[in-house]
């Protein structure tokens, strides 16, 4: 079976660190992915927040519902606002880190609001339906695991 190679002159499966110019002139297109994606989980994240409020309609009080998922939806807006921002901007080259600074505060904002079903949710007794609450969080924000209470 033939093996491939780095290319590295020992022989060995190093592959060379990527040089700093390559990074600067990636990362504005790594940013411009993920804002084109964005819109997507924004559509999916409200879609989940849905089938959230109605698995836990007839267990958790209606004002707690209703608070979540308004704050939900005003992050959500507010990521949605960020999009547009960014794909109207003519500078998104030069200030690619402001646009991937702003992009984390939204998903880390929208990840803590998902992680709080595991607080404001629960069912008398039953942690499966928290697990699942928290974790749509975590799969919705784009990052893998299960959330707190899965290890």
């Amino acid at each position: 079976m033939m093996q491939l190679s780095s290319g590295a002159p020992d022989g060995g499966d190093q592959i060379p660190a990527a040089s700093p110019d390559l990074e600067d002139r990636l990362r504005p297109r790594q940013i411009a992915v993920l804002y084109d994606q964005t819109p997507v989980a924004l559509v999916a994240s409200i879609a989940a927040a849905l089938i959230l409020v109605a698995l836990f309609w007839a267990v958790t009080p209606g004002p707690v519902l209703f608070f979540w998922f308004a704050l939900l939806l005003l992050v959500t807006a507010f990521r949605g606002a960020l999009v547009h921002r960014y794909r109207c901007s003519q500078d998104k080259q030069e200030r690619a880190n402001y646009w991937l600074n702003w992009f984390i505060a939204g998903s880390l904002t929208s990840g803590v609001i998902w992680d709080t079903t595991i607080i404001l949710f629960p069912p008398q007794g039953a942690i499966v339906p928290c697990r699942f609450g928290g974790s749509l969080g975590v799969w919705t924000n784009g990052r893998f695991g299960c959330g707190p209470l899965a290890h």
